[in-house]
């Protein structure tokens, strides 16, 4: 344990991208430790419509405001490398 999640961590890079069609999207995030330290990740993402969907991660909700924490494997993310997670929901 590095002192639990950290949101927004400084230090973690964000890559996103997203799949839309009428009914909903996914959204697929890349996080990267560009620090020398170990960095237990948590992200907070405002979540358009209704999650149906997550994988590689635990979740706080599932509309609004929800917090991404790791799912266990890939809750620490070591110095200079990445963890992979998702979602998709129904708008």
């Amino acid at each position: 344990n590095v002192g639990g999640p950290q949101i927004n961590a400084p230090g973690l890079m964000v890559d996103s991208r997203e799949d839309r069609w009428d009914a909903g999207y996914c959204g697929y995030y890349t996080l990267t430790n560009t620090t020398a330290e170990p960095i237990e990740w948590a992200l907070r993402i405002e979540v358009e419509g209704e999650i149906n969907n997550s994988w590689n991660c635990e979740r706080s909700g599932a509309s609004g405001l929800v917090v991404f924490t790791g799912a266990g494997w890939n809750q620490v993310i070591p110095p200079m490398q990445q963890a992979d997670f998702g979602f998709c929901a129904d708008l």
